[in-house]
């Protein structure tokens, strides 16, 4: 199952009125002058230190009053509800991880257990297993469609390339290259 495409940038996956996410918000925010919740708080409680930002606490935004309640505290933790929430994406519920998957790659949480087991619990390109992570779905950024199920280094090594199969190509053969240059009896 593919997932819908954005009209504006086909590249991405459809939010809403044929946009994707971030054109959506721009044109929300475009139809909607200072309608959004921060703006609308800003206006009725500014802060002293950001007048365009709402108040947190003792007359400063957020990010000013947490700057300096660590100054104060040293050695504290902010917010241990906060500190606590942040669990990696193998502990967060099956409902949030079907609707992730479902919302950006069109993929339920069946069919991610079918390609790992089709992928025998290890990478696509390295074959190593994950460990105590996960395998991220690799997915093709042009069409959207599924590719495989991949490591973090692997999946970011793919990212950084931008799935060029030129510059992959041209990374093999500087390596070999370096490899080559570096061998005993060869001059550097």
């Amino acid at each position: 199952m593919t997932t819908r495409m954005a009209d504006c940038h086909p590249s991405k996956p459809h939010w809403a009125r044929g946009m994707c996410g971030t054109c959506y918000q721009r044109w929300w925010n475009a139809e909607n002058p200072g309608r959004t919740r921060t703006r609308i708080k800003a206006r009725e409680n500014p802060a002293d230190c950001h007048p365009e930002r709402q108040v947190l606490a003792r007359g400063m935004c957020g990010t000013c009053y947490r700057r300096w309640w660590r100054l104060e505290n040293p050695g504290a933790e902010w917010d241990r509800q906060a500190h606590a929430s942040k669990k990696s994406y193998a502990d967060k519920s099956s409902t949030e991880k079907r609707f992730r998957m479902m919302k950006r790659y069109g993929i339920t949480v069946d069919d991610y257990g079918r390609m790992l087991d089709e992928q025998r619990g290890v990478c696509a390109i390295c074959r190593t297993p994950p460990g105590d992570r996960y395998l991220h779905v690799d997915h093709c950024h042009a069409t959207g469609r599924v590719r495989g199920l991949l490591c973090f280094r692997c999946n970011s090594s793919l990212g950084h390339a931008q799935d060029s199969v030129s510059r992959l190509k041209s990374m093999i053969a500087y390596l070999e290259l370096a490899a080559a240059s570096s061998a005993p009896g060869s001059r550097s």
